[in-house]
């Protein structure tokens, strides 16, 4: 498809045991999605601000960010195949003095000078939903964000909330 060309992509589709989950190839093509996210980012993110992007995944919001005007971009991933992808696709678009992957999981990034991230982020952009909306951890990983000072007091989140409905069913 044009549009996974176009982020880079192409290469990591193949199969085998390098490639990405195929889940990530259908967020990647949902055009909906991916404008929400493109423009609260650009809403959100200002002129030089610390950007942290939690399970960066391909690097998506991460470029969305670094577009928008972040100082720079610190797209974090625990996910060792996902690692390499975003970088190549961080790459293949030229933002890589833009964007550093952190190659751990949120709760093990280190927070001050000469660490992981160097001061607590201004804004975190961050996509760990499953279709369920709370089963990849966002709640935990953002408490924990807080806890340890990854975003700063004033600190902004893309997205900064979400709804779940439900249905009562009689059987």
């Amino acid at each position: 498809d044009d549009s996974l060309k176009r982020l880079g992509v192409q290469s990591w589709q193949q199969g085998g045991s390098g490639c990405a989950p195929s889940y990530h190839f259908d967020m990647l093509q949902d055009e909906e999605r991916n404008r929400a996210y493109r423009e609260a980012t650009e809403k959100v993110v200002e002129e030089d601000d610390l950007v942290v992007d939690i399970g960066t995944g391909s690097g998506l919001l991460a470029m969305f960010a670094a577009k928008a005007g972040a100082q720079h971009v610190f797209a974090i991933e625990g996910d060792p195949t996902l690692q390499r992808a975003a970088r190549a696709v961080i790459a293949n678009n030229d933002l890589s003095s833009s964007i550093t992957v952190v190659p751990k999981h949120s709760t093990q990034v280190q927070v001050g000078f000469g660490r992981d991230v160097p001061f607590p982020a201004d804004v975190i952009v961050t996509e760990i939903f499953d279709s369920w909306l709370l089963g990849e951890g966002i709640l935990p990983s953002m408490a924990d964000a807080v806890e340890r000072g990854l975003i700063s007091e004033a600190g902004r989140v893309v997205p900064a909330g979400a709804e779940m409905m439900g249905v009562l069913v009689e059987a």
